[in-house]
């Protein structure tokens, strides 16, 4: 693996997440009266960047724009998180009208994205219905995931939060780089690294809060997740930990520890890191000892 490709493939997006959330840091995290959220600059920085960084990966953007190999797509799905997010922040919860159109949306645009992205599998392995019932029950878990995510954050601002995001990410990379999915590591580690632009962001600013992450974390991993099993070998159960592994962080708010921050910033980015950690080592067998 080429450090330079690494670099290249690290550095835009924290830089990218970075500066597009230096407006939030300059109004002192206040979003619109209410408490101080990342937003819909959060979810553009993420999925922007990302892209970006995979562009840098794969060695151009050209292939990008017409997607065969699911690495290309990973960059289209971290894109796509992006832009729903975006959607979904903009539509904000100012009316009933707004809030349920919301909801719909939450699920329908990964839904639709998602039967593009599990295209080539569709073809060869489900008949059209199997491929609309997994489509909608993949699509549900993203969207369940990207309310608790935003849920969670939304409850306090700070670091941590995004933190924790970020190590979910990078024990997501360690996975498929265990299970010899390098190329789809490094797209994880690009989004770990936009997520690192949140984190210094949020600890230059404490009151800014991490809500409107969600969107674009929860479509990003859940493709990760799919991509891993079904083209890269991964054991089911650990794409769905590595899928389900910012839940585990919440754990530290429903336990009541939250307002313990000294103790609930390093709980958090243990918990997130934990459910991974666990199925790689019970799972993992190394490359079979070559004959010659």
């Amino acid at each position: 693996m080429d450090p330079a490709q690494v670099l290249r493939g690290v550095l835009p997006p924290f830089v990218i997440a970075f500066v597009l959330l230096l407006a939030k840091l300059r109004r002192g995290g206040r979003d619109d009266g209410e408490r101080g959220s990342m937003g819909a600059l959060g979810a553009l920085g993420l999925g922007l960047g990302t892209a970006v960084g995979a562009g840098f990966i794969v060695g151009a953007l050209d292939p990008l724009l017409h997607p065969i190999s699911m690495q290309h797509k990973l960059a289209w799905a971290a894109l796509a998180g992006g832009l729903f997010g975006v959607v979904d922040q903009v539509l904000g919860t100012k009316s009933a009208a707004r809030i349920a159109l919301r909801t719909v949306l939450r699920f329908a645009l990964p839904a639709a994205f998602l039967w593009w992205f599990l295209a080539s599998r569709r073809v060869r392995a489900w008949s059209a219905s199997e491929a609309w019932m997994w489509t909608s029950v993949f699509a549900a878990a993203i969207a369940a995931l990207s309310v608790a995510i935003d849920s969670g954050v939304a409850r306090r601002p700070g670091f941590s939060r995004p933190l924790a995001l970020c190590a979910a990410l990078a024990v997501a990379a360690g996975a498929l780089v265990a299970f010899r999915v390098a190329s789809y590591a490094q797209i994880a580690g690009s989004m770990s690294a936009a997520l690192g632009g949140a984190v210094a962001i949020a600890f230059l600013s404490p009151g800014l809060s991490a809500r409107g992450l969600g969107v674009p974390v929860a479509t990003f991993l859940g493709s990760l997740a799919l991509a891993g099993h079904y083209t890269g070998g991964m054991p089911a159960k650990t794409a769905l930990a590595i899928f389900a592994a910012p839940l585990a962080a919440i754990l530290v708010d429903v336990l009541g520890l939250g307002a313990k921050p000294k103790l609930a910033g390093p709980l958090r980015v243990a918990l997130a890191c934990l459910p991974g950690l666990i199925l790689i080592w019970l799972t993992y067998e190394p490359a079979a000892d070559s004959y010659y």
